[in-house]
């Protein structure tokens, strides 16, 4: 059967242990109703880096982050303009940075909104294409994200892309890209099988089955859907402070978020918890 339409909701740092837990203990009623019964469950290696952001670019691009020239989260170009203010030689993809991230991805490599009419893109920092024009929601993305960074209340987040995505099917957009942030954001602040990270996983299938209970058999018949994770989490125990310690030694740290920092001499480039992901530290010369 061929389709005409895809839907891939990104539910950002889900892990599969977790997810294949709750899925098979009959937690996930809406996800196992709507996606695995009538498909598949499969396991899957993310990509490094295995931060949001660098891990989208194999859904969108189908290549390796490395191989689209984004190194990591935060990634430094020793060989660069070391006062520059911006530019590939410095990168901090958080935040506003976050949309530097597509015009840093080396130019010939086609993203799958271009082989769509109608695309959309929600709350992705991958939201451009080559000439085919993106539905997107910047500006929610930016003031939603904001208020969520500082109040920790990302639950609402998830629901305002579930929204978003049933706004733009019934726009009749043929391709709809959407990133579902929660789970990573509050899986950071506590452990990815505390009560809250769990009780989110069952408030995304909930959402689940508010986008697709509404759909008829033809636009089921005709669409492509899938629930994908970027990577995992680990719960971090102990944070090294690399930027307390440079400074003991008598160093000058540019570092998140104090990117623009102009008289340093050491970049702090790291990519997430030190438990499961690598850390970059540039030393130069004075």
């Amino acid at each position: 059967m061929g389709y005409s339409n895809a839907l891939i909701i990104l539910f950002d740092g889900a892990r599969y242990d977790v997810f294949r837990d709750l899925l098979h203990a009959g937690h996930l009623p809406n996800i196992e109703k709507h996606i695995t019964s009538q498909g598949s469950f499969l396991k899957g290696y993310s990509s490094i880096s295995t931060t949001t952001g660098p891990a989208h670019i194999p859904f969108l691009y189908g290549i390796y982050p490395g191989t689209a020239n984004i190194l990591g989260i935060r990634c430094l170009d020793k060989t660069a303009k070391k006062g520059a203010l911006k530019g590939p030689g410095r990168r901090s993809y958080v935040g506003p940075g976050s949309f530097s991230m597509a015009s840093d991805i080396k130019s010939g490599y086609l993203p799958i909104y271009d082989y769509f009419q109608r695309p959309a893109s929600i709350f992705s920092s991958l939201d451009c294409g080559n000439g085919v024009k993106i539905r997107t929601n910047r500006l929610l993305k930016v003031g939603s994200y904001i208020f969520a960074h500082c109040t920790n209340r990302w639950e609402g987040i998830d629901d305002l892309a579930s929204e978003c995505v049933q706004k733009y099917l019934n726009q009749g957009c043929d391709f709809v890209f959407a990133v579902f942030p929660a789970v990573d954001e509050i899986t950071h602040l506590q452990h990815p099988r505390s009560e809250q990270v769990l009780k989110q996983y069952a408030r995304l299938d909930r959402l689940i089955g508010e986008i697709f209970d509404g759909w008829s058999e033809e636009m089921m018949n005709e669409t492509l859907a899938f629930i994908v994770s970027d990577h995992g989490l680990s719960q971090t125990h102990t944070h090294i402070p690399l930027v307390d310690i440079s400074r003991s030694t008598h160093h000058r740290p540019v570092f998140y978020p104090r990117i623009f920092a102009r008289k340093w001499d050491i970049a702090i480039m790291e990519s997430g918890n030190l438990t499961s992901r690598k850390v970059q530290a540039h030393r130069f010369s004075a």
